[in-house]
C-alpha cells in the first residue's frame, strides 16, 4: 500500500509549511489589491485633481466663500499644465 504506515506520507512540518506559505501567497494577492484600489487618482479618472479636491473640501467645511472659491479654482485651474 502506498499511503500505509511509514509508506511515505507528508509529515505534519510539510502541512505547516504549506499551510505558512499559501497563507503568505493570499496576503500578498490582498495587500495588492488594497493598495490598487486606494491609490488615489489611478484607478478613478474622473476624481478631480488633489488641490482641487482640498480646495473643494475647505470649500465644503464652510472655510472659503463662493466667491473665494470660485477665485481659487479659476487660479488653481490656469495654472495647471494641460
Amino acid at each position: 500500500m502506498m499511503w500505509g504506515p511509514g509508506g511515505g506520507g507528508w509529515s505534519g512540518e510539510a502541512w505547516l509549511t504549506m499551510g505558512l506559505v499559501m497563507a503568505a501567497v493570499w496576503a500578498v494577492a490582498i495587500w495588492a489589491l488594497v493598495t490598487l484600489v486606494r491609490r488615489p487618482g489611478r484607478l478613478d479618472p474622473a476624481r478631480p485633481p488633489i488641490p482641487e479636491r482640498i480646495l473643494a473640501e475647505r470649500y465644503a467645511r464652510g472655510e472659503l466663500t463662493t466667491a473665494e472659491f470660485e477665485e481659487q479654482l479659476t487660479t488653481l485651474r490656469a495654472a495647471q499644465p494641460d
